[in-house]
């Protein structure tokens, strides 16, 4: 699958690629290109070959990506739609001289003190993929560096706070998701629905007005958002221009508390398991955000839990959707959306298990292709693993201890853990019967990598 995006690469560059890829997944200690030439051992020899292999373009992430588009693509059937979660992370970083790092709001910080951290922003696209199990994966196919402007000097010029107030419009994130998702739509089959799953930040009018044909999107709405009926159009006889908006109708929240509105039961498979939600869909909506698109509204009543056994009933915040697809139900609406989660679960394992935060890099080049080759590879492994286990269906193993019965698929950090055993068990790290021993594309001396690892 790593061969397909080689393109015109040479071989002697493409096979420090791919030596990388494999130094970069046995690393045990922190994700940095040092870090991973020390795995390959190569910590006695000129390292500036890998550097130059991201600073100068050698590698064009894009057309790694392609390779995880275009393998989710093979796997849909028939005019299954092409569902793409986006949403934006903040990889931390310990110098201000970097490219892109400015400081950002600390989204994991408490609610009533708001923490700030110095950071690069990055978009992530993830294609979803349906599984065996019920549940569905998250195969990134796109990751793209979003800084916002660098702040002028005080004693700037009015010529510098000109163009810095121009940056901050063509850089805000919701006109980058925008330009993002025009992307996508140009490297998919126009005759495939593509479908937009994101959360509030990107549910605005920078995005929902420029969305490309055969395209939608699912995303999260204000509970007091105005919306409005479909028009009466204007007679033939009657002057005026086309009307957009009807008559002014409920907000979210008072469509949710009107008791003349059903609840609707319906089902889903979230948490490894079938649940059951209460939702209400309004259908014919505009709003100023979408302009002339009809909309469906979909609100999904708070759900019950219990912190013990023998506590009270405790409720979550409800959840407002919409949809600018009008043939989708509420009912595919709520699963599609429940689907999001999965981006989360891309992130945490692509910073705690890749380490595509840790590499220092500061080259304007790097900063985007250092993290973007490792969430390629990711991808990459995360869809070997989903056809081998549609293939073999068997669940992973797992220590004595844990519970086998709640565990319904594999996680990235246990494909991590699958592949460096397998390259030990090959090299005769952990045994000492080589008389089976395949020769390996390039040789990984996995001693280096218990030796050196550090954190």
């Amino acid at each position: 699958m790593f061969e397909r995006g080689r393109g015109r690469v040479r071989d002697s560059v493409w096979n420090l690629a791919k030596s990388f890829a494999t130094g970069n997944l046995l690393n045990f200690g922190r994700h940095t290109i040092s870090g991973g030439l020390v795995t390959l051992g190569r910590h006695l020899v000129d390292w500036n070959s890998v550097y130059r292999l991201f600073s100068r373009n050698r590698i064009k992430v894009e057309d790694l990506f392609q390779v995880n588009l275009d393998e989710v693509n093979s796997l849909l059937k028939g005019d299954e739609p092409f569902r793409v979660l986006m949403d934006d992370t903040l990889l931390k970083k310990s110098g201000r001289k970097m490219p892109g790092a400015t400081i950002h709001r600390d989204p994991l910080g408490p609610k009533y003190r708001p923490n700030f951290v110095l950071s690069q922003r990055f978009v992530q696209a993830s294609a979803v993929l349906e599984e065996n199990c019920g549940t569905v994966r998250a195969i990134p196919i796109g990751f793209y560096h979003t800084p916002s402007p660098k702040k002028p000097q005080k004693k700037a010029s009015p010529e510098e706070l000109a163009e810095y107030k121009s940056k901050q419009q063509s850089m805000r994130l919701p006109q980058k998701a925008s330009e993002y998702i025009q992307s996508l739509r140009k490297r998919i089959n126009p005759k495939r629905l593509l479908e937009m799953i994101v959360d509030g930040g990107y549910t605005n009018m920078t995005v929902l007005r420029t969305i490309p044909c055969n395209t939608a999107v699912i995303g999260r709405i204000r509970k007091d958002a105005k919306l409005f009926g479909i028009p009466i159009q204007n007679t033939k006889t009657s002057s005026g221009r086309k009307r957009f908006y009807g008559e002014p109708m409920p907000t979210p929240e008072e469509t949710r508390l009107d008791n003349s509105i059903p609840w609707t039961e319906v089902s889903a498979f979230v948490s490894g398991k079938t649940r059951t939600f209460d939702i209400k869909a309004v259908k014919n909506l505009r709003s100023k955000m979408a302009g002339e698109r009809n909309l469906t509204l979909v609100i999904v009543r708070p759900i019950g839990y219990r912190l013990s056994q023998k506590s009270k009933i405790l409720y979550r915040d409800p959840a407002y959707l919409i949809c600018t697809d009008e043939t989708f139900s509420g009912e595919k609406i709520l699963k599609d959306f429940l689907g999001r989660w999965q981006i989360e679960i891309n992130f945490r394992e692509e910073k705690t298990t890749l380490g595509i935060d840790e590499p220092q890099v500061r080259n304007e080049n790097s900063v985007e292709n250092v993290p973007g080759f490792m969430v390629a590879t990711y991808g990459m492994l995360l869809l070997a693993g989903h056809k081998t286990q549609t293939s073999l269906n068997h669940k992973p193993a797992l220590p004595k201890w844990r519970n086998k019965e709640d565990t319904i698929r594999f996680s990235g950090a246990q494909y991590v853990s699958l592949v460096r055993g397998e390259i030990m068990n090959k090299s005769g790290f952990t045994t000492d019967d080589k008389s089976d021993v395949n020769p390996l594309l390039f040789q990984v001396k996995m001693e280096n990598a218990s030796q050196f690892a550090a954190r």
